[in-house]
């Protein structure tokens, strides 16, 4: 996106309609940028290299008022999580 980032865009669609589903589509993995993604209130984030498999998954269950998020970025999401509450260590492989 020339003029926002998924970040940015993310703040911007949910403080104009709170409710909205907002679903990430993107080549970023950085645990960084999927902890904020989550933070900020996105509801679901693909990676580019999953859409063709997961992307109508993910639309419907944003639908239904579920969150999607593929299998690496849960793994990614989990792995940040746990490094924040063990103060820096995963305690996974």
């Amino acid at each position: 996106m020339p003029e926002l980032n998924g970040l940015e865009a993310t703040r911007q669609i949910l403080k104009a309609v709170p409710d909205a589903q907002v679903l990430i589509l993107s080549v970023h993995e950085s645990e960084e940028l999927v902890r904020e993604i989550v933070e900020v209130g996105a509801h679901g984030y693909i990676l580019k290299s999953d859409a063709g498999r997961e992307l109508s998954a993910a639309v419907r269950a944003l639908r239904q008022r579920e969150s999607y998020f593929t299998s690496k970025v849960a793994q990614i999401a989990l792995r940040a999580y746990l490094k924040k509450q063990n103060g820096g260590q995963t305690g996974i492989a």
